[in-house]
């Protein structure tokens, strides 16, 4: 082999056609064996290829690019095929010595000239520290492919270990379950008891048990009908026997407490344990095929309800306590008229189809329905055709706040400033085991007052520093009735505020007379803490100036309007953590 290399003319000896039919001979194995990034870069400093060349190599299809580069190199004649072979010789000599039958040599004599000396070293080098990193990471692979390797055959002889154990278990196991059989049936025959004793037991933790049925919902309404509301729970009245639901044991008196339903190939879940009645069967309704219904067997709680609804004690099992938002009036229809401000009783949240609940006034100072009648659920209100409607609303720009209410004194007089989308506000009555702290405004006028009625009996001035609130940075000391033994909520506090105009010219005489005070100063502090008001978490009163015309009438107003406030319920919107 040496010798035949020896009589080997050199490969810048041979003619075009000779060197391309070498080429040509090998064109299948340099097709299937040569990435064409790799030779471009070389085939590039010899100015063989271009940048346009480059571009239609890369950019042709994987099986076609590489003939590709040959065609193109063909039309570069024997500098072509120089370049080829010595690309070859630097990244696959093997299939350089295939093709030419010379050993690989990285000798500058051994190359044709078309690179000149310091751009072929400087190449030159490139590639073997390109080569050495390709290798380098090729050893690490390999030394990890051959550690997993060696991982997974622990496993696999663990595996193979474990196997055996288990097949020599299964063979104990069936060896002993004929006995274990029959041991069984010997002693269960001589001391069983008598099967309504052994029943009993069973039959009394079933009462308590919540289950989970899984049943087809398709037309629910037609299977089941519900009774109740938030107060009692939801439940059962009522099952259509062959339905499904019949058929999977569902029964009368068990309390619904979560449906979960698939809808729009997503999984949804509904608590229905403290749910309203009309949310119930929304919930319901919206089961439009197999569904899991969680109940619980509530008997005494059902029988207890159906006896209320039988005397008339309650409309249904719905009871909750909301502050209304608008001023609606009343029709023939049987609507209850109601103001901005007012709380209502909801007793029924599915009184009728047309999407009413059935609500009552509360008395001010006690838990006692008053006046009954229709009112417009949520839902109906938010319609474009119920908006048309006359009404007003309160101002709820702080969350979970109380804006000016409408004051007896006042003439039930709504704040102007009542704006807001939501109808209702959800509140709980709370009664304060102390005597609720006062605050006068104006600040002007509350500084006199606050002595004026610390000097009356049943007064007493709060000290800074000592059990006081602030307001408005400082400016502001809280007034309370009695003794404060402890701090309350802001939401408790009583906030009294006089109001002036331009044309009363009596309560200006007054605050000459009494306070020495310019009238500009007056309507000015009235007017600056005026709008302070609606930030409030809580409701204020409002006294007109013509409730009273000097000091002596003044101070026996502000005492009837704390009398009045002391007494009545304190509504509060729920907490974040309590929604």
């Amino acid at each position: 082999m040496a010798e035949s290399v020896l009589n080997t003319p050199d490969l810048k000896d041979l003619e075009e056609e000779e060197l391309w039919d070498l080429i040509n001979d090998n064109r299948h194995a340099i097709s299937l064996g040569v990435r064409p990034c790799v030779l471009i870069p070389y085939l590039r400093q010899a100015r063989v290829l271009t940048d346009l060349d480059e571009d239609e190599i890369l950019t042709c299809f994987n099986f076609t690019n590489r003939g590709h580069m040959l065609d193109l190199l063909r039309t570069q004649g024997h500098n072509g095929a120089m370049a080829l072979l010595e690309s070859l010789m630097i990244h696959y000599p093997a299939l350089y010595t295939r093709i030419t039958g010379r050993q690989p040599s990285i000798e500058p004599s051994g190359f044709s000239g078309l690179i000149n000396y310091n751009e072929l070293t400087e190449y030159l080098v490139h590639a073997v520290s390109s080569m050495q990193t390709e290798l380098q990471v090729a050893r690490h692979e390999a030394s990890r492919l051959q550690g997993r390797c060696c991982q997974l055959e622990g496993k696999l002889e663990q595996a193979q270990q474990n196997n055996e154990e288990l097949s020599q278990m299964q063979g104990e196991h069936a060896r002993l379950v004929p006995n274990l059989c029959l041991i069984n049936h010997y002693v269960s025959r001589a001391s069983a008891p008598p099967f309504l004793m052994r029943s009993r037991p069973q039959a009394l933790r079933i009462t308590g048990r919540v289950l989970t049925v899984f049943f087809q919902g398709e037309m629910l309404f037609n299977q089941i009908q519900v009774i109740g509301g938030n107060k009692t729970g939801v439940f059962v009245h009522h099952v259509t026997e062959g339905s499904s639901a019949h058929n999977t044991g569902i029964s009368p008196g068990s309390q619904i407490l979560q449906l979960r339903y698939e809808r729009e190939q997503r999984a949804v879940k509904m608590v229905l344990e403290d749910t309203t009645m009309e949310e119930a069967l929304w919930a319901l309704g919206q089961v439009q095929g197999p569904c899991n219904i969680t109940l619980k067997p509530s008997q005494d709680a059902y029988e207890n309800l159906l006896q209320q609804l039988k005397n008339g004690e309650v409309m249904s099992g719905d009871s909750f306590y909301i502050r209304v938002n608008m001023t609606m009036p009343g029709d023939a229809a049987g609507t209850l008229a109601v103001k901005c401000n007012d709380i209502v009783h909801v007793t029924d949240t599915h009184h009728s189809n047309d999407g009413s609940w059935w609500a009552s006034h509360v008395h001010p100072c006690h838990l006692e329905d008053l006046m009954s009648g229709a009112l417009p659920n949520y839902y109906r209100y938010t319609t474009p055709l119920f908006l048309k409607r006359l009404f007003i609303i309160r101002k709820t720009s702080v969350p979970f706040s109380q804006r000016g209410s409408s004051s007896p004194v006042s003439d039930g007089c709504v704040p102007s400033r009542c704006v807001t989308l939501m109808p209702y506000t959800l509140v709980s009555p709370r009664f304060p085991p102390i005597c609720r702290p006062v605050l006068l405004l104006p600040t002007l006028l509350g500084r006199v007052l606050h002595k004026r009625l610390a000097e009356q009996e049943g007064y007493q001035l709060c000290e800074p520093g000592k059990n006081t609130k602030v307001f408005n940075k400082g400016e502001k000391k809280m007034e309370k009735g009695d003794t404060l033994e402890k701090t309350l909520p802001l939401q408790y506090y009583n906030f009294l505020h006089e109001t002036f105009h331009n044309e009363n010219k009596s309560c200006f005489n007054l605050k000459i007379q009494i306070y020495n005070t310019k009238n500009s100063q007056v309507l000015e502090c009235s007017c600056s803490e005026e709008p302070l008001l609606d930030k409030l978490p809580c409701l204020y009163q409002s006294i007109p100036p013509e409730s009273w015309h000097d000091s002596a009438t003044l101070i026996d107003t502000l005492k009837t309007v704390v009398s009045e406030e002391q007494q009545k319920i304190v509504w509060v919107e729920p907490s974040p953590r309590m929604i």
